[in-house]
This record gives structure tokens, C-alpha cells and sequence, in this order.
């Protein structure tokens, strides 16, 4: 069991764009970076884990990566007080050192495997590997499909928003949350997910977010109701504020935000879309419900397409998580060769060896 939690969330995400990486902002202030190397099943999820638990247990907080492609994998651990990270540099996140030596590290579990017996299985990796990508593909243009069903969706709940009244009440909340804090320097941005879509279906880390926060809004409201807006519009301010932002991107379409953190603050704007199965469990303090700034003449009018609508893009991307599955499913099979093929006593000892680096840096 993982104790100590600071935070966790997907640093890249299965969307309608494609595979979309947010790993940069959550790197770059670190002191020192530890990237692994080597192909599927070579034991990183497993390292990444053993080590988490390692240093969790001893009370260093730990922020926990998740991998979007098997949402009970890690792809990586951050212990930012003190400033290290280890990390899987494989694609599709691909990570290179930018300060090799001084800050970056490359650790390479590829030493430890018999090559030989991989050779002997080259045709059906090579299969596998290329059936993968494919299955991939597939998946991403299924999601772009969805997308043209949800851009209509936004397109016809816009139609009848009363956009001054959503200004106003905007004002009101920045003024509600900002007024006593002058302006000074930005604060640091970090960009996350909040959720994935994964071969486990739709995961999200929602009630996570709450839970680190005292004060939370809710926003309510279907595709098109403003809500990624406004909380864009409350961490722009934060910034100019001078406060740290923790952006929650949406785990479909990454330009929108499924919500943000002012942890300094202790203020989250959570939204509750449906995309998101249900509303975040953990109790709330404020509820902005945008559907009452919504003309019910014109939501009855638009009524028949936005059903439509919604019923094409449910069932579009319920298609997307099937791939989604059938890539694990395939991505699995060419784990078993990997696997097979690894000295995982060699990766014991490098495990041991990250765990000494990682102590130097808590005295």
C-alpha cells in the first residue's frame, strides 16, 4: 500500500488529438531526474512501485504517474520536496535528458535481458509491436470521430447561453476568491490530467483533487456551458496573483480543463461533466450550476439534435475504449516475451542502487 500521497494523475493522456504528453511542467523544476530505458515488461511499472512504497512508507510525500495505456501501471513518481523524480522515457513518452549527468540520468533495464531469446521470438514481436501501433491509430481516429459529435454538442448549447449573465457571475467569483491578494509575480503552472482514458475504461482522480483542497466548486453544466472557460479564467488570475496552478486538462480534449488547484489557497473548481460518470463524491462547499443561464426556449428548440448528438459521441467513444482494450490485450502478449527474456535479480540490484541515490538526498 502507497502512503503519504501528495498527488496523483496521468502526465499524458489517450485523446482525440492523439496521444497528448503534459509531462514537461511537472519535470522541469526538478534536481534530479532519473529516466528509465528498455521495452515492455522489463519491470519499470514494478521498480516505479517498489520504490514509491519504499520511501512512502518513511513519509517522504510522493506524487504517483499513472500510465494512461494500463491505468494500473506507474509511469513515473515525483518526490518534489526533495526534488527527484524517476520516470519510464519510453514512447509514447518519450523522455531525453536535457542536463545529462548534472540533472538527468538514464538507467537502461535493456542491459538486463537475453537478447538471444528475444531473437528467437523476433517475428512475433515484430507482429505484436507493429499490430499495437496500428490498434493505436485506430483508436485516436476513433476518438477525432467523436469529437465532430461533441464539437456539435458545444456548438448548440452555446446557441442559447446567456453569456452576460456568465461574465457577471464570473466577476463576482474572482472577486469572491481574489479580492484581498495584490498583484505580484506568476506563480508556476503544472499541467496535468485528471483522468485517462484507459483499457479500464474512464479513470479519473477527481475526488483526489477535493481532497486537498478546503474550499471547492462544483460546476455543473453539459458540453458548451462555459465551464472550462471559467476555470481558466480563475487560474489566469491566480497567476497574475502569484499563486502556483495545478491545471486539470480534459482526458478527451486536452484544450478544455476538467478543473484546477490553487494549493497555496486551498481552492479547486471541479467540473462535473458527464463525461465524467458522476459528480466528484466528496463533499462540497459551492455548487455553480450552469444549465440557469442556459434559454429553455432555445435548449427545447435545439432538444432533438443535442439528444442526437450525445447518443453519437457516448457511442463513438464507448467504440474508442474498446480499441482502447484490445491494444492492452495485444500490448500484454508482447509483455510475456520481455518478460521471459529478463534477469530480474540484475533489476533487484538497480533498484537498490536508486534507493541508495534517492537517501542521499533526504539528509
Amino acid at each position: 500500500m502507497i502512503k503519504s500521497l501528495d498527488a496523483q494523475y496521468f502526465p499524458g493522456g489517450n485523446t482525440a488529438w492523439g496521444f497528448y504528453s503534459l509531462w514537461d511542467s511537472n519535470l522541469n523544476d526538478l534536481q534530479r531526474l532519473i529516466i528509465l530505458k528498455g521495452g515492455p515488461g522489463t519491470g519499470k511499472s514494478t521498480l516505479l512501485s517498489g520504490i514509491a512504497r519504499e520511501f512512502t512508507q518513511k513519509g517522504v510525500p510522493a506524487e504517483l504517474l499513472w500510465c494512461s495505456s494500463d491505468a494500473e501501471s506507474l509511469d513515473g513518481i515525483i518526490f518534489r520536496k526533495i526534488g527527484v523524480g524517476i520516470v519510464d522515457g519510453t514512447a509514447p513518452h518519450v523522455r531525453e535528458p536535457r542536463y545529462p549527468g548534472v540533472i538527468d540520468k538514464i538507467i537502461n533495464l535493456g542491459d538486463y535481458w537475453n537478447e538471444a531469446l528475444l531473437l528467437e521470438n523476433k517475428k512475433d514481436i515484430i507482429y505484436y509491436t507493429d499490430a499495437n501501433r496500428d490498434l493505436f491509430r485506430q483508436t485516436y481516429e476513433t476518438m477525432a470521430e467523436a469529437k465532430k459529435y461533441l464539437d456539435e454538442l458545444k456548438q448548440l448549447t452555446q446557441e442559447g447561453m446567456a453569456w452576460d449573465a456568465v461574465d457577471e457571475m464570473t466577476e463576482k467569483l474572482l472577486r469572491e476568491i481574489f479580492s484581498e491578494y495584490p498583484d505580484q509575480s506568476g506563480g508556476h503552472e503544472y499541467h496535468r490530467f485528471a483522468g485517462a482514458s484507459t483499457p479500464q475504461g474512464s479513470i479519473y482522480f477527481l475526488d483526489e483533487i477535493m481532497r486537498r483542497a478546503t474550499v471547492t466548486y462544483v460546476v455543473k453544466g453539459g458540453a458548451g456551458t462555459g465551464k472550462s472557460t471559467l476555470a481558466k479564467k480563475i487560474a489566469q488570475l491566480a497567476k497574475t496573483k502569484g499563486f502556483a496552478v495545478e491545471y486539470y486538462h480534459c482526458s478527451f480534449d486536452p484544450v478544455s480543463l476538467d478543473g484546477i488547484l490553487i494549493p497555496a489557497l486551498g481552492v479547486c473548481i471541479i467540473n462535473a461533466s458527464p463525461l465524467h460518470k458522476k459528480t466528484p463524491a466528496a463533499a462540497t462547499n459551492w455548487v455553480i450550476e450552469m444549465f440557469q443561464y442556459m434559454s429553455p426556449e432555445i435548449f427545447k428548440k435545439n432538444l432533438p439534435r443535442i439528444t442526437r448528438a450525445e447518443e453519437n459521441f457516448q457511442a463513438t467513444f464507448a467504440k474508442a475504449l474498446l480499441i482502447l482494450k484490445e491494444c492492452k490485450s495485444i500490448h500484454d502478449q508482447l509483455e510475456d516475451y520481455y518478460r521471459k527474456a529478463m534477469n530480474f535479480s540484475d533489476v533487484a540490484l538497480v533498484k537498490e542502487k536508486i534507493l541508495q541515490e534517492i537517501q542521499r538526498y533526504l539528509i
